[in-house]
């Protein structure tokens, strides 16, 4: 059956709805939606459980929200509760699955309430999307949106629902004022997804989410600062862009490393208190950069405040050197695993059993973990004789992981790999870019086979001209971007 979903943020909800299409602005609603027989309707608002006989809905939305958290959806989806307040919508053919490895939703949202306060939204229910969803998730109040591709079934994805959930404080309840501010909803958020994992999965499993965050602002800050070092601002200056340019690393990564170091430099319990007093005092309400900096300017003293260097953080270019840096004990032992590889001359003899039968550990390593593995590989400058040994071993041409398939893929399609046979390999990435339209998975994909000859690029530009139009128009504009780039 169809399926229908709406994209608001950042500045979309003026292309399905009339209203002040601006995060400063909040407003309630009531709705009628009507759809075909055997399809359930749902929004950023009151929601059924079952389907209409008449296909008519109606909703509610009691708390004032900004247009980029307007949400519908519409298919043929059923409905599994997880606790009091949380459930799950999908497709029949994914709602257990999903159901299973979002089980741990509940302890979130009762932990989450017990670091910053009430949860103000009612429910905390979440629609799994199609695969063509651009991006992991989309924070719509009281019906998270969700990729598909976090259904792994081990459940070690789970940190996007933390991420999720933590905006219906950081976001949905106190709001950038401007898209300027972004880093307000979302340095706030990744912050709080940390606690939350930390409190449900322990501090080894958070060290190893901070120690990835880390990586990824380094990556995109080494690209930022060679082509456009502005956009490594924390506070932006998006005059005359698109509000989806502030999407990155920099909002997410440095303003979470930022709070981190806050946190660090005033005490924890001290920090808690602070950030649970600004949730309640400023909910339903939004917030710009400056006055934030002048509740933090309450905090802090003077030392304190040079100290961490705030101006430097939020005005200045770059990453400053007293970023905390972050230390994980489990990606010590994949860190290890890494050098053994790449000590191991891939053309000997018992090359295989050596790296194998080594670090027997691996069969319980999370994705976080094979994640480290493969950029350890990368950024060791593996051969192909590595990449081939370590497909030999681990099998990441074929897992069923999305995560780790695009991970896989962004690193060898820029070598000349010939571990694979062609026929296998050139039909895994096909299926793959054609199945998933995660702009976090296709993009680099797609970038790593243009950075390659002109036999890869051409094979890039094959696939994406049959996959364009399953993706959805935010990928495809990222997408064609890219493509121009390289013309």
């Amino acid at each position: 059956m169809p399926f229908l979903f709406t994209q608001s943020q950042a500045i979309l909800a003026r292309t399905w709805i009339p209203c002040q299409d601006r995060p400063g602005v909040r407003f309630t609603y009531n709705a009628k939606v009507k759809v075909p027989e055997g399809m359930l309707a749902l929004m950023s608002a009151s929601n059924p459980t079952q389907k209409s006989a008449t296909g008519d809905y109606e909703f509610t939305m009691p708390q004032p929200i900004p247009s980029y958290l307007l949400a519908l959806g519409a298919g043929d989806l059923e409905f599994i509760a997880l606790g009091e307040r949380s459930g799950v919508y999908a497709e029949p053919e994914m709602v257990r699955n999903a159901a299973f490895e979002f089980g741990q939703t509940e302890k979130m949202i009762e932990k989450a309430e017990e670091l910053y306060g009430p949860y103000y939204w009612g429910r905390y229910d979440m629609l799994v999307l199609p695969p063509s969803f651009p991006f992991g998730g989309m924070e719509n109040p009281r019906l998270t949106f969700l990729t598909p591709t976090v259904i792994v079934g081990d459940l070690s994805l789970v940190s996007l629902i933390a991420h999720e959930l933590a905006h219906s404080w950081s976001g949905n309840l106190v709001t950038n004022g401007t898209w300027n501010d972004f880093w307000l909803n979302e340095g706030f958020t990744v912050y709080f997804e940390m606690r939350i994992m930390e409190r449900v999965y322990g501090p080894d499993f958070a060290d190893m989410l901070v120690a990835l965050s880390y990586d990824d602002l380094q990556k995109e800050l080494a690209e930022m600062l060679e082509n456009d070092p502005e956009a490594t601002i924390l506070k932006q200056n998006l005059a005359g862009k698109n509000p989806d340019d502030g999407v990155n690393a920099i909002a997410y990564d440095k303003g979470f490393h930022f709070l981190k170091l806050c946190e660090q430099t005033v005490g924890r319990e001290t920090w808690d208190g602070f950030i649970k007093g600004y949730f309640e005092k400023y909910r339903f309400k939004t917030m710009v950069t400056e006055q934030f900096l002048q509740e933090l300017a309450q905090l802090l003293t003077q030392d304190q405040w040079d100290a961490i260097g705030v101006d430097q953080w939020v005005y200045g270019k770059g990453l400053p050197v007293n970023c905390p840096f972050p230390a994980s004990n489990r990606f010590f032992i994949v860190d290890e695993a890494v050098k053994m590889m790449l000590s191991t001359a891939p053309e000997a003899p018992d090359a295989k059993q050596m790296c194998y039968t080594e670090f027997e550990t691996t069969k319980f390593w999370s994705t976080h973990e094979w994640l480290r593995y493969i950029r350890g590989l990368e950024a060791g400058g593996a051969t192909v004789g590595h990449y081939a040994l370590a497909d030999e071993n681990y099998g990441f041409s074929g897992s069923p992981n999305p995560e780790i398939v695009a991970a896989w893929f962004s690193a060898i399609l820029r070598t000349s790999y010939e571990g694979y046979d062609p026929s296998i390999y050139a039909k895994t990435v096909t299926e793959f870019l054609t199945k998933v339209g995660r702009r976090k998975f296709i993009v680099p994909m797609y970038a790593s086979m243009l950075e390659g000859d002109e036999k890869r690029q051409a094979w890039a530009k094959e696939i994406y001209s049959k996959a364009r139009p399953s993706y959805h128009p935010l990928s495809q504009g990222t997408l064609d971007a890219l493509f121009d780039s390289y013309e």
